[in-house]
C-alpha cells in the first residue's frame, strides 16, 4: 500500500502497514510501516497485492518504479514474515526502510 500521510517518510511508497483493525477503523497509525520498496515516479505506485503463504510469509506485489533513470515501472514482488520484522521493529522504530533504499 502507498501510505497517503505526505509528512510521514514513507509517503509515497510502497508500504507494508501493520496493526489491527481496530486500528484501521478508528483511523491510528497502528504498530508500524515497514517502507518495502522506494518508488522512484512520486505517488505512480501502488497496484498490490498480498498473498500469506502456509509457513507465514507475506508475498507483496507491486507497479513501482523502483530506479530512477529513464527505466519504466515493473512488476516486482518482495517477501517478509511479520515476526521478522516485528524484530526489527523493536530496535528501529515505528518506521523503518529496507530492500532498495
Amino acid at each position: 500500500m502507498a501510505t497517503l500521510l505526505i509528512t510521514n517518510p514513507t509517503a509515497g511508497h510502497f508500504v507494508a502497514w501493520v496493526g489491527t483493525f481496530d486500528d484501521l477503523y478508528h483511523g491510528r497509525d497502528g504498530q508500524y510501516r515497514n517502507k518495502l520498496m522506494h518508488s522512484h515516479a512520486g505517488w505512480d505506485n501502488a497496484y498490490s497485492g498480498l498473498e500469506v503463504l502456509p509457513d507465514g510469509t507475506i508475498v507483496a506485489i507491486n507497479y513501482i518504479k523502483y530506479q530512477a533513470g529513464p527505466e519504466k515501472h515493473s512488476v516486482v514482488s518482495t517477501r517478509f514474515k511479520l515476526n521478522e520484522t516485528d524484530e526489527i521493529w523493536q530496535t528501529q522504530g515505528r518506521v523503518f526502510c529496507r530492500r532498495n533504499d
